[in-house]
């Protein structure tokens, strides 16, 4: 959630204003730019066009942007170098430029101390050193920073120095990534100067102390993805939204201490809460609590039901089993309720018909029987969700169902109604069909009813793809972790395709037992052949949601669902929005899945990349013939940002040489020559799609040779000037699970 708002802050940031050509600006902020260059190896930056040209050219030198009239105050606004190889340290003497609005050097290889002379910068309002190499504490002079948005994620910084005596900053900083182990000292928090703090992966452990006296002006906390088992109490005033997932809370939430009277939002999910957090009403202003993927039983919630001010409640992947037989109090005015995957059986309580809620979800559960008891906590408004999938319901489809205002398959809120995957009585009545086909998601839901399901596991791993729409589809793992990673490849939703492009998304997540739900798919964009992400960003594909399930007759019928929006996704006029179940049959089986389809190299299946061009890699399959199936996600050679991807196959050799003992360093044990890689263009995705437009070209030729220890090499040489000739070494990322056999 934080993750997918700073990204979007990201975004906005990265634009820019109005330039002034040709201006010349002052003789300070030329010698601050001059310092820069020196101090970060300019000569060697991967753009350094104009840069230390002559006086008055500075606004036209590579990043810098510039606000003012040509002849009169013209200032630099705007520093934008993320992703341009910068390394040194950064100088002191940044500060010279007096009136910029925004420095973004983000993701290059900065490293030193943050210049606590950032914070002397009067109009600054965005700062993104992120994905750096900078140490030591975070300077507390940046509280003195009015209004400024601090992003210093993933770098290596490790403490905090103490404020200035009275900052007047209101400031918002992202710590996110950096080893830094404790919250902000207490003269930061007496402060008031921070209005957000992101804290996530930070190796925060143990108990977490606010301390005696109160942390005024801090709105938002986010201490996501760390090991904290317990809070002590302490005064937060001000706080809206608190953010604890992913963490190891395992005993009931201790509310009870903690005073924070404007708290909305509290997220705990993924933790290991075995009862309802305690003391919840105590919080007059919460409305939205997140408790999904822990181990609560329905039974003890009773209380949470009752909250007066709750609008939304998750509770998915809990084994609840089944819900309050009674409430204590009327029940709270929800709106929304997730219930998947919550192991439910049986009949709603009594007390379920009194709610009113506008998005119920009860996928991946035991209910069987006639739905409509489950109807009646939905009510009749418009843009209604519901989503009964996966579960044992039968008998006809009631006529109730049309007197509730569902979204419809053409509103950007998406499709309202999931019934697929239960065994409902077919044909559907005439009226009932006519309907579902408007607000069912994937349109009429005759081809996912009354079919057998079957459990992800192992078998899974392989490529898919859909018969009739050869040329793209899913390559799809089991990882030895037990969660399931997946990359889509196909074509952008274009319609002008006088330029050839591709598109490739992923994601991975931890499946249930007969389906994959999928967050939006991530979409690196913005990188570049050979170099990787760089600058670029992960974008979630529009509002894109994926379902996989596997069937017993080993096919995979997978849901998607999206809509033409992001910086990346340029099409006029728009495109409407699209849901589409299509059934995969298999293109390919991993080696090693079973003990029947083993291969001496199916050790090198998984994922591989080399770690100084992260976002782009290789996702390798090992076949049971002793082919390697390799697919290359990747980015065009040029600045467009736009992504590529290539695939092709080989035969696996192992080393002709005999090796006695354990082998020196480097020494080659299997190599994969793949002799043509191609790399399909030509079509779009979409109700446009023609397999028939695709052009597979020749891109060139590939070679990975594995050596001892996860390691690789990768070498390559493309037919296509703009990609040239090269190579890199590679690291294992990702490992499939492969079965146990004797």
């Amino acid at each position: 959630m934080i993750e997918a708002s700073a990204r979007a802050i990201l975004f906005c940031a990265a634009l820019t204003l109005a330039g002034a050509a040709s201006a010349q600006v002052s003789e300070t902020e030329r010698d601050a730019l001059i310092d820069l260059y020196h101090a970060t190896g300019g000569e060697d930056w991967h753009n350094n066009e104009g840069w230390l040209g002559e006086e008055g050219s500075e606004c036209d030198w590579h990043g810098v942007h510039c606000w003012g009239e040509a002849d009169n105050d013209a200032y630099v606004s705007n520093l934008l170098l993320p992703g341009n190889g910068l390394g040194g340290e950064l100088p002191e003497s940044l500060a010279g430029l007096e009136r910029i609005r925004r420095i973004n050097l983000r993701a290059n290889q900065i490293g030193g101390p943050v210049p606590p002379s950032l914070a002397e910068l009067p109009d600054l309002d965005w700062l993104d050193l992120g994905g750096n190499r900078l140490t030591g504490p975070v300077p507390g002079a940046l509280l003195d920073s009015p209004g400024v948005n601090i992003n210093l994620r993933d770098n290596q910084l490790d403490g905090y120095t103490d404020p200035i005596a009275t900052p007047q900053g209101s400031i918002s900083l992202d710590l996110s990534g950096n080893p830094i182990g404790s919250l902000p000292p207490a003269s930061w928090r007496d402060s008031g100067a921070l209005s957000a703090l992101e804290l996530n992966r930070t190796a925060l452990s143990g108990e977490i102390d606010f301390g005696d006296r109160p942390w005024p002006g801090l709105s938002l906390l986010s201490l996501e993805g760390n090991t904290i088992n317990s809070v002590t109490p302490g005064i937060l005033p001000d706080l809206r939204h608190l953010y604890l997932a992913d963490n190891d809370i395992r005993g009931p939430w201790p509310v009870d201490g903690l005073e924070i009277p404007e708290l909305r939002v509290l997220d705990l999910t993924g933790n290991g809460l075995e009862s309802s957090p305690i003391g919840l009403s105590g919080h007059p202003a919460l409305e939205e609590l997140y408790l999904g993927r822990n181990t609560l039983h329905g039974q003890d919630l009773a209380p949470l039901f009752t909250i007066e001010t709750l609008r939304t409640v998750e509770l998915h992947k809990n084994p609840l089993q089944a819900l309050p037989s009674s409430l204590p109090n009327e029940a709270s005015p929800l709106l929304r309720l997730k219930l998947a995957s919550a192991a439910l059986a049986g009949d709603p309580p009594e007390w379920f018909g009194e709610l009113s809620l506008r998005n119920l979800d009860l996928s991946g559960n035991r209910l069987d029987g006639d739905i409509e008891p489950w109807l009646t906590a939905v009510q009749d408004e418009r843009w209604v969700s519901l989503d009964l999938s996966r579960n044992r319901f039968e008998g006809p489809v009631p006529e109730a169902l049309m007197e509730i205002d569902f979204a419809h398959r053409n509103l950007s809120s998406g499709p309202g109604l999931n019934l697929c995957w239960n065994h409902f009585d077919q044909p559907f009545e005439a009226d009932i069909d006519e309907f579902l086909t408007q607000v069912h998601i994937a349109g009429n839901p005759s081809d996912c009813n009354g079919r057998e399901l079957a459990d992800i596991d192992l078998s899974i791993s392989g490529s898919w793809y859909n018969p009739e729409r050869s040329g793209k589809g899913y390559t799809v793992m089991l990882l030895d972790n037990g969660e399931l990673l997946h990359y889509w490849f196909g074509y952008p939703p274009h319609i002008d395709l006088r330029v050839d492009q591709q598109m490739w998304s992923f994601q991975v997540i931890e499946p249930a037992a007969e389906a994959a739900i999928h967050p939006p798919s991530l979409v690196p964009y913005g990188g570049r052949f050979g170099h990787g992400l760089g600058a670029g960003n992960i974008w979630p594909y529009g509002q894109r949601q994926l379902e996989m399930v596997h069937r017993t007759d080993d096919s995979l019928s997978i849901l998607s669902g999206w809509h033409a929006q992001g910086r990346h996704i340029i099409v006029d006029p728009p495109l409407p929005p699209i849901q589409e179940r299509l059934e995969h049959v298999r293109l390919t089986e991993l080696a090693g899945t079973t003990c029947n389809n083993q291969s001496p190299f199916q050790e090198y299946s998984g994922a591989w990349y080399n770690p100084d061009t992260p976002g782009e890699g290789f996702i390798l399959e090992v076949l049971p013939d002793d082919r390697g199936l390799v697919y290359w996600f990747t980015y065009a050679p040029d600045d467009s940002g736009r992504q590529a991807w290539m695939i092709g196959d080989g035969y696996f050799e192992p080393n002709s040489d005999p090796i006695i003992g354990v082998p020196p360093p480097g020494t080659p044990l299997a190599r994969l020559e793949i002799e043509q890689l191609v790399q399909p263009v030509g079509t779009v995705l979409g109700p446009n799609f023609d397999s028939d437009a695709i052009d597979y070209i020749d891109w060139g030729s590939l070679v990975l040779e594995f050596v001892v220890g996860d390691t690789a090499n990768a070498y390559w040489n493309s037919g296509l000037e703009a990609f040239d000739s090269g190579g890199y070494s590679l690291e294992r990322l990702a490992r499939p699970m492969l079965a146990e056999c004797e």
